[in-house]
């Protein structure tokens, strides 16, 4: 992984970017390869060349979506994970039978199966539909306000509701960032 390094005050404009004189920044190089710039501190997958583990880091980097892109989003990054499972897969298979017992391997089989798991996981985590949210927020009014709000239009009830949506949404995605987040196969 390379390492990144701040720059407080640039002093010169960095070509083909837009860092000018006098702007921070954060560089970084690979062996062999050219320097990258950013205002930005890079990302763990911009940090790597590894093609395990720059799609990895992106998927941990993945910004949290809204209520209604949840299931969506998460059915993404299960179909991410079976590609990058299916490439160690590949590797594995296409290695010699006596490489195949030894670390490196166990290595990719390793991170076949991490990835496997983290998709078992995420198959786990249940993304309410939106009637089940106005049942449980239904259940948390007293009579005359569920009455009220059983009388209300769909339109109505979502904008009541958008509180609970985004705390659900921050809940779920907390359980997927958590999945993620405990990738470990080295």
């Amino acid at each position: 992984m390379a390492r990144s390094h701040f720059v407080k005050k640039a002093r010169k404009d960095v070509a083909g970017t837009d860092i000018k004189a006098g702007d921070s920044y954060y560089w970084w190089q690979f062996k062999g390869g050219r320097k990258q710039c950013s205002k930005t501190a890079p990302k763990a997958s911009q940090l790597t060349q590894s093609a395990f583990w720059a799609p990895v880091y992106a998927l941990q980097e993945r910004e949290q979506p809204s209520f209604d892109d949840l299931e969506s989003e998460i059915d993404d990054i299960k179909s991410e994970l079976q590609n990058i499972g299916s490439e160690c897969e590949s590797s594995l298979s296409n290695m010699p039978d006596s490489l195949q017992q030894g670390p490196t391997g166990e290595m990719l089989q390793g991170r076949v199966d991490a990835m496997q798991d983290v998709e078992s996981e995420l198959d786990g985590i249940n993304v309410p539909d939106i009637d089940e949210l106005r049942d449980e927020y239904r259940d948390t009014l007293d009579e005359d306000e569920s009455d009220k709000f059983d009388k209300l239009s769909d339109e109505e009830k979502d904008e009541r509701l958008v509180d609970l949506k985004q705390e659900k949404a921050d809940e779920v995605w907390s359980e997927v960032t958590s999945a993620l987040e405990n990738i470990s196969c080295e």
